[in-house]
């Protein structure tokens, strides 16, 4: 599955605003790759996606990307009152 990450969830995986990497550091060249994302290549993360429905289309997008080696935050969970009776 190929995924595009944009906004808050670009910006945590590489630490800083996309804006500060064309703005402020001059990477405005759509070809070049920016040594901070390079570093990137290798590395295993752990995507949590939500699906969004467009139409026939359907897109994947990133809510949060956590590292490998990072508790993953997991719901508390519940139990349900299970009552047996015989006849």
């Amino acid at each position: 599955m190929n995924i595009t990450i944009f906004g808050r969830a670009a910006q945590a995986l590489i630490k800083k605003p996309c804006s500060t990497l064309t703005i402020d550091e001059g990477f405005t060249d759509p070809f070049t790759i920016p040594p901070i994302i390079s570093q990137l290549r290798g590395q295993t993360k752990i995507f949590q996606l939500y699906f969004q429905q467009r139409g026939s289309q359907t897109n994947a997008i990133v809510a949060k990307i956590f590292e490998d080696t990072e508790p993953l935050p997991l719901p508390t969970p519940t139990s349900t009152n299970i009552v047996t009776t015989t006849r």
